[in-house]
């Protein structure tokens, strides 16, 4: 079975053709034009290829509640009743190719001895032992995108909607009542172009591991956060930007907090509250300020 060919994007479109070469040592993924030393020669055997009239769309839609933060405003407000806050998220990337050209090492050639030598060059070698920390890569592949055009979509919105009775008085107004009251707030931002020098789109890699102590040297193709496999976007890319992380825990001094959190400390004029995480029903901690 041959293996997957696995592409990075560039970090923009500004890398003009032969700013990046197949054998080049680079220590960055983020980086792919800032070589640590030129390709070997005899360079490995390479092949190329193309497509036309080459398009891709991605495109990340988001949209949930806002509990915590409904009830916060709420609180500040001096609002009580049915309350709900949303938030909405839609991104699109549209790009086209006249034409795509892949140039790419041969997959049947042995690159063992290859990256070995290249490894071992003294440049190499002591940027490397100076850097342990930085892991070595070589370039394989790249793609150069002729005729491109882009489109890219941002879409951001938030808002609360509410079937509510308002205490005034907490805010300086003296009425109360039961209004159906909400906002909404939105911003779309487009960007693109309809013409493009040619530039390099997209680069493949090999990672490279090295025993500085036995001078044993393996790589592998490398894959992990690829945009593109075999010349489709990869799912874990459409997806990079939904998940967020979670922080499992964290170490905090009372200067974080600005007081101590404690019944003692806080302000006479300050009042506490507990509310619902919607996500996961657990009970959060709300400070509010009496004016």
């Amino acid at each position: 079975m041959a293996p997957t060919k696995a592409y990075f994007e560039m970090p923009n479109f500004d890398y003009a053709p032969g700013t990046i070469k197949i054998g080049e040592i680079i220590a960055d993924l983020k980086s792919p034009g800032s070589a640590i030393y030129e390709p070997l020669n005899p360079a490995p055997p390479i092949l190329e290829s193309y497509q036309e009239n080459w398009e891709a769309e991605k495109s990340r839609t988001l949209g949930g509640s806002l509990g915590i933060w409904a009830q916060f405003l709420a609180m500040i407000l001096g609002i009580s009743g049915d309350i709900s806050g949303h938030f909405g998220k839609d991104d699109s990337d549209v790009l086209k190719f006249d034409k795509l050209e892949t140039a790419f090492v041969k997959s049947d050639w042995n690159l063992a001895e290859y990256v070995r030598a290249s490894i071992l060059q003294p440049t190499v070698k002591q940027y490397f032992e100076a850097n342990p920390k930085k892991t070595p890569y070589m370039i394989t592949g790249f793609k150069v995108a002729r005729g491109a055009e882009n489109l890219r979509k941002k879409y951001r919105e938030v808002g609360a909607d509410a079937s509510v009775a308002i205490n005034g008085t907490m805010v300086g107004i003296p009425v109360s009542g039961g209004p159906q009251v909400g906002f909404s707030n939105s911003k779309f931002d487009s960007v693109g172009f309809a013409g493009s020098s040619d530039f390099i789109f997209a680069y493949r890699v090999r990672k490279i591991k090295i025993n500085w102590k036995t001078m044993d040297v393996d790589s592998e193709d490398y894959m992990s956060g690829a945009a593109y496999h075999e010349g489709e976007r990869t799912e874990s890319n459409l997806d990079e930007d939904i998940t967020p992380a979670e922080i499992e825990s964290a170490e905090l001094d009372e200067a974080d907090f600005g007081i101590a959190m404690d019944a003692d400390s806080i302000p006479l004029d300050w009042t506490m509250a507990t509310v619902r995480d919607e996500m996961d029903d657990s009970d959060c901690l709300v400070v509010k300020i009496e004016t």
